[in-house]
């Protein structure tokens, strides 16, 4: 996941197989592309058995005035589980524009 990131992203394990990446002053567009580039690699990557598929599914949210780290978190996380519940392996993405705050 590192040789993935920027110098500036920030990528952390926040339990059992879900991850937490920060991706500052990134359009959420462009998180979108850094999410899909970080499937792609890790769908392709090499494994000791090549039996084994890895698939990874992605929630992208982002900041902006009026919201703080634990809205957006909990943003990513219902985009998360669209993306599991849609068919997995695949990064989902909340809609641009002003979505009602998740979880308030």
């Amino acid at each position: 996941m590192h040789s993935t990131l920027r110098g500036t992203d920030v990528g952390v394990r926040t339990g059992g197989d879900e991850f937490l990446v920060l991706l500052p002053e990134t359009r959420l567009e462009d998180a979108v592309i850094g999410a899909e580039r970080l499937r792609a690699v890790l769908r392709d990557g090499q494994r000791a058995d090549t039996r084994v598929r890895v698939s990874t599914s992605a929630g992208v949210a982002g900041w902006r005035p009026g919201r703080d780290g634990a809205i957006v978190r909990r943003a990513a996380d219902a985009m998360l589980c669209a993306a599991k519940s849609a068919v997995r392996d695949r990064v989902v993405a909340e809609p641009r524009g002003e979505p009602p705050p998740v979880g308030t």
